[in-house]
């Protein structure tokens, strides 16, 4: 952990910033509760309507929101840095569309909901595993994981294709509202779920985040200063692939988290370092949250999270990309 004063501020700032999104969030709904009630029932007790709405409707939402996010934010730094490519992230290079794909399948075929989750999981696993396996030769190729990762995110959607023609109309619309990304089902189980992920992730992940900041100087670099960048990697991957597919598993498919916020918050901080891989998180958690609040509150009818990231990711995705190119060019 490098303590970098200025990151540490802003880490301060957007804890602080999403404390306070939180209590307004508790607030705002179909019902109402003033701030004083939420704040009483938060530190003590109060009216059992006030308890009920504030710890089984809008808390377990409002963490499994920020949890969500905040795993998707690292999972994107990790790949990020693993590819030293700023324009990629696990919806990218096809880890969330074998999520998708495999919950596709399942809920089409089976018709079970209550397995959902866990095939999800196993989805954005064996995918990773597969462009893993198919883009590393003696050692892995960053460029080659992306082109990879592409190519099997293409198959997996002309998967997506197949089946939407194949079945119903009616189970298809069905099976795309279990799987779009919503927090509008959050439990405490999901809560807990998610925070051990974490909480299991997080400390490896800084614990290699001197390794991260090595390898993006370059592999000759690394190799000189004793980083052994093919294990490093395959740590990486792994804990990118961990994180996603946890967040996908309780929220359904998300994008443009991963993409988005790592590129921020290297925008503001620079270089990787344990706080900043923190202010990933708490970044990423933050604007999930908002999203969410945006979503369920501002307009006539709910609207999914990840209808709402996707209408923020998509025109940041075009701008970046467009600068990354004429900065190549």
């Amino acid at each position: 952990m490098r303590i970098h004063v200025p990151t540490l501020l802003i880490l301060a700032g957007a804890v602080v910033l999403g404390l306070g999104l939180a209590l307004l969030a508790m607030t705002m709904g179909d019902m109402p509760v003033a701030l004083n009630d939420v704040i009483t029932a938060l530190w003590s007790r109060a009216d059992p309507h006030t308890e009920f709405v504030v710890f089984h409707l809008r808390l377990p939402r409002l963490l499994l929101g920020f949890l969500v996010g905040m795993a998707l934010a690292i999972s994107g730094a990790l790949f990020q840095g693993v590819t030293r490519n700023d324009l990629v992230a696990p919806d990218i290079i096809g880890v969330t569309s074998g999520a998708g794909a495999a919950g596709f399948v399942w809920i089409l075929i089976t018709r079970n909901v209550a397995g959902l989750p866990y095939v999800v999981f196993l989805g954005a696993v064996g995918t990773t595993a597969v462009v893993y396996l198919l883009a590393k030769r003696q050692q892995l190729d960053p460029n080659r994981l992306v082109l990879v990762g592409i190519g099997v995110q293409t198959f997996l959607t002309a998967i997506e294709a197949y089946l939407v023609r194949r079945f119903p109309i009616k189970d298809v619309i069905w099976a795309d509202n279990l799987l779009i990304g919503s927090l509008s089902r959050a439990r405490w189980s999901d809560v807990t779920l998610i925070a051990v992920g974490l909480a299991l992730a997080v400390p490896v992940v800084l614990w290699h985040s001197r390794s991260m900041r090595i390898i993006a100087l370059g592999e000759d670099c690394a190799a000189t200063s004793g980083v052994n960048v093919g294990r490093v990697r395959l740590v990486l991957i792994a804990l990118g692939c961990w994180l996603a597919a946890l967040a996908v598993s309780v929220a359904g498919l998300i994008g443009f988290v991963a993409l988005v916020v790592p590129h921020i918050v290297r925008l503001m901080v620079g270089q990787v370092t344990g706080l900043s891989v923190l202010l990933t998180g708490v970044c990423g958690g933050v604007l999930t949250m908002l999203a969410d609040v945006i979503g369920a509150n501002i307009f006539p009818v709910a609207v999914p999270v990840s209808v709402i990231i996707a209408a923020i990711g998509a025109p940041y995705f075009l701008i970046v990309f467009t600068l990354f190119q004429r900065k190549r060019a």
